[in-house]
């Protein structure tokens, strides 16, 4: 049989379809892998690391959070990671909340209620980790928050490294 050739509005949508399956993503990634590598000639002539390299005039307050549930093994050790984080004194916090826990997790943080960075605080009830960092969270005014597990230690520069990039307003 004989067959009429596509009409105009027939080619219209077949072409719509070829240029949003096959042109258009062409296009954005050909765009896409153009520009990345203008900016990585600009990178490699300019011989400079892209990431900041001098410490800040002033470091920024910052917050840790930890909810602990049963970390009786590690928590005392982690509080001591934090106190020995090479981090201005006077501007560093640590929020940490006991989450009903059943071991001595509670009389751990309550041997550094003298120290002026860390804040315990140990919660009778079991509420599980948001609610409790959620509630920690809403004890600070820090602008930079740092949420942490209590078995997860840091290496001493690693808030200076985490929050060189906020200095920028």
């Amino acid at each position: 049989r004989f067959r009429a050739a596509p009409r105009a509005s027939e080619r219209g949508g077949i072409g719509a379809v070829v240029y949003s399956y096959l042109l258009y993503p062409g296009v954005l990634f050909a765009v896409a892998a153009f520009s990345q590598a203008l900016r990585d000639a600009a990178f490699v002539m300019r011989k400079v690391d892209r990431r900041k390299s001098e410490p800040s005039s002033e470091w920024p307050l910052v917050a840790v959070v930890i909810s602990a549930f049963n970390e009786e093994r590690h928590l005392a050790q982690r509080i001591d990671n934090l106190l020995a984080l090479d981090y201005p004194v006077d501007r560093l916090v640590a929020y940490i909340g006991s989450d009903g826990s059943r071991d001595r997790s509670a009389d751990i943080l309550g041997r550094y209620q003298h120290e002026p960075r860390i804040r315990g605080f140990a919660f009778e009830q079991n509420r599980g980790k948001a609610s409790v960092l959620n509630d920690l969270v809403s004890r600070g005014t820090e602008p930079i928050l740092v949420f942490s597990d209590a078995n997860t230690f840091f290496r001493p520069d690693a808030l200076k490294k985490l929050v060189a990039g906020f200095d920028d307003p």
